[in-house]
């Protein structure tokens, strides 16, 4: 993290304070290590949500209704209906609403405007939305968040780029970056209290920030509001990898209401035993297996040397060098093209790696060419690492 003394931290959060209090981010004279120090804030508050979203393995319905409830109790709304539905599309989406809840939404998105505004200013709110808009995506369709909206034509109605669209409903990434974005910029400690209409102000809408994070942990996903009634629509957990692709070598990848689960590895759905148990795959039934992204998955998760070993192949080219031994491996799957792996070692860690070939290759060093693009006699590195 970026090394910022006390004085200077102190310095940041007063004219952050400062910008926010008078509508004015332009106000803001920070260095670029100060900016990088407000964007790791960020960053580092936004990871312990995700986090909360990829983990839990049992919805608790009542759970959640109780801190939706919290939250209302909050901002200031009593004696609300609320309702739960796990069909995202049994509601309409409304791009203006009116009616005695229509201040919760106003509120809320004078808060997020706010400080988006100071991100918008310090150059890093392209950054941090599409990093949102990332994980949105992933939960898309079933969950219609904000920022997965940010461009749909029927919602697009706003004045600066860092504004969303006013709809009948917020969700749980809408909520989120409201709250990394207060973590951010020192709102728990350095930011004076300032209004967001409807007689709430930052102190208490953050305070409701912190129990919509319980209801995450719950499973929520989207609430809507339809004839003064809030509806809930819980929300599966999902987790990705860096790639932000369905993703997890110990568990479900999506966890759900109704005991849903399915597992994934690298965006590739797959049964569950090729995560929970690929020490009991069988090579016979990965050779005959159909779907190549499938079978590719259990070759890795059962080990390509034990599979090599259960299997006939054959060995097309080896060279030997001070790493070690490296192979040009050939084998027979159903697909009529026999399948080919370059078996390399890693020359800092003497691990063995097996990447996958074109059928066709006939040495090692042209196998390996072609992984980084060359043709055989274009390949010539000066230093392997």
């Amino acid at each position: 993290m970026s090394q910022i003394n006390m004085l200077d931290h102190v310095k940041i959060f007063r004219e952050i304070n400062d910008a926010i209090q008078n509508r004015d981010a332009d106000y803001l004279n920070l260095t670029e290590d100060e900016k990088e120090y407000i964007f790791e804030r960020f960053a580092i508050r936004f990871n312990q949500w995700v986090e909360v979203f990829r983990n839990g393995e049992k919805i608790s319905l009542a759970k959640l209704k109780k801190s939706v409830q919290n939250w209302t109790k909050v901002l200031g709304v009593k004696n609300i209906k609320i309702e739960y539905d796990f069909y995202l599309y049994s509601w309409e989406l409304y791009p203006q609403l009116d009616g005695e809840l229509a201040y919760l939404f106003d509120a809320s998105h004078e808060f997020h405007n706010r400080l988006a505004r100071i991100f918008h200013t310090l150059g890093y709110w392209d950054k941090i939305s599409n990093q949102i808009y990332q994980y949105a995506f992933q939960y898309a369709p079933r969950m219609r968040s904000l920022y997965y909206m940010r461009n749909w034509p029927p919602c697009k109605v706003v004045d600066e780029d860092f504004q969303l669209s006013r709809v009948n409903s917020l969700d749980c990434w809408f909520l989120c970056s409201c709250e990394c974005m207060f973590y951010a910029l020192g709102g728990y400690s350095h930011l004076t209290s300032f209004d967001i209409g409807a007689g709430i102000d930052s102190i208490k809408y953050s305070q409701s920030l912190q129990i919509m994070m319980e209801a995450v942990n719950n499973f929520f996903g989207t609430l809507a509001v339809v004839k003064n009634t809030i509806t809930i629509f819980p929300a599966s957990k999902r987790k990705l990898d860096e790639n932000f692709r369905l993703h997890s070598e110990d568990s479900a990848a999506i966890v759900g209401w109704g005991n849903f689960k399915a597992y994934c590895f690298r965006g590739v759905r797959v049964p569950k035993d090729v995560i929970l148990h690929p020490d009991k795959l069988k090579p016979i039934k990965i050779i005959r297996l159909r779907n190549v992204e499938v079978k590719r998955v259990m070759i890795e998760r059962y080990g390509m040397d034990k599979f090599l070993s259960k299997i006939k192949h054959k060995i097309i080219h080896r060279t030997i060098d001070y790493n070690g031994e490296q192979q040009l491996i050939q084998f027979k799957m159903y697909e009529s093209e026999p399948w080919m792996f370059v078996k390399v070692i890693c020359p800092s860690t003497k691990n063995s790696y097996f990447l996958r070939v074109p059928p066709g290759m006939q040495s090692v060093k042209q196998a390996i060419a072609w992984t980084f693009g060359y043709e055989t006699h274009e390949y010539k590195p000066i230093k392997e690492t």
